[in-house]
């Protein structure tokens, strides 16, 4: 019985602690080493996430964490009990995705929810960025077939493990549908798209629960995501400006330059130019005779 109540295979072995026996009753070390998510042979798995529905959401995250295949009875259940998602609260949601982002893995997780339609009811804006194209005339962006949520994926499967870093490359272009624009000439752009993301993610993020100190810190990223491209297309970017950036990112520079490298590597062409500017940044800050002051506390529009 106790067995029956659990979620997946996997996580029904049991251990007599006298005799240090592993009891398999359902299959479950052979799914493991197969990878295989499957659930209890004999109980009704639309059951099984009726009693819990954040076990959609686990079950997404040992598919992105361990690349297990979803078996297709549990992949069904998990579509067709989607808009039940909606009753777990924020922060069981965003507990279950934590996990994965500390460890890299949010890419794969995500993948899963959006196949069974689980997405759209916690990340509506991110689902928002299928079918947004890029311009595929531009010599930039054509991973995809030039659409924003393939790219935002890409990245996301480049970006550094720790929550910041998943959440800026999740977010980074969350504002391009509302920022998309084709002109007379039929080009494609997005324009204003960094501060239009940056008022969205924060709006998400409290949704979400997530602390002020993270919401800050992403938002920021966001704001500031294409800037270090601005180095990498034009080599006669001066000093000055660089010494600004350096400023101005203050201590979110690291992920900034992280954030940066993912995009690059998100995109095809690849363009990586972030280790070279690393190395001018290094040259900038051991310059004893011109230091690179702190952004200062009150500025004149305070």
């Amino acid at each position: 019985e106790d067995v029956a109540r659990r979620d997946f295979t996997c996580n029904m072995l049991l251990r007599n602690i006298s005799s240090d026996e592993v009891i398999d009753m359902v299959g479950g070390v052979e799914d493991i080493k197969n990878g295989m998510l499957r659930s209890h042979p004999a109980v009704d798995v639309n059951k099984t996430f009726a009693d819990d529905p954040l076990r959609m959401i686990r079950g997404a995250r040992f598919a992105g964490k361990y690349n297990f295949k979803v078996d297709h009875d549990v992949f069904k259940a998990m579509h067709d009990n989607a808009h039940r998602i909606e009753i777990i609260s924020q922060e069981r949601i965003s507990a279950e995705l934590i996990k994965l982002m500390e460890i890299g893995k949010l890419h794969g997780a995500l993948k899963t929810l959006d196949g069974c339609g689980i997405l759209k009811h916690i990340m509506p804006e991110v689902v928002a960025m299928q079918g947004v194209f890029h311009d595929l005339e531009a010599p930039y962006h054509r991973e995809c077939g030039g659409d924003v949520f393939g790219h935002v994926m890409l990245v996301l499967e480049n970006a550094q493990p720790g929550v910041v870093n998943q959440l800026a490359a999740l977010f980074h272009d969350i504002g391009k549908p509302k920022a998309r624009k084709v002109g007379e000439n039929g080009k494609v752009s997005f324009k204003m798209h960094e501060p239009i993301g940056n008022r969205m993610v924060v709006d998400i993020l409290k949704r979400m629960k997530f602390d002020n100190v993270t919401i800050d810190k992403v938002s920021k990223l966001v704001m500031m995501h294409t800037r270090p491209h601005q180095f990498g297309k034009w080599s006669n970017s001066s000093d000055k400006a660089l010494r600004k950036l350096i400023r101005e990112a203050g201590d979110e520079l690291d992920q900034l330059l992280m954030l940066a490298r993912a995009d690059s590597l998100g995109n095809h062409p690849v363009e990586d130019y972030i280790p070279a500017l690393r190395e001018r940044i290094a040259v900038l800050r051991d310059n004893a005779e011109r230091p690179i002051n702190k952004q200062p506390f009150i500025n004149g529009g305070m």
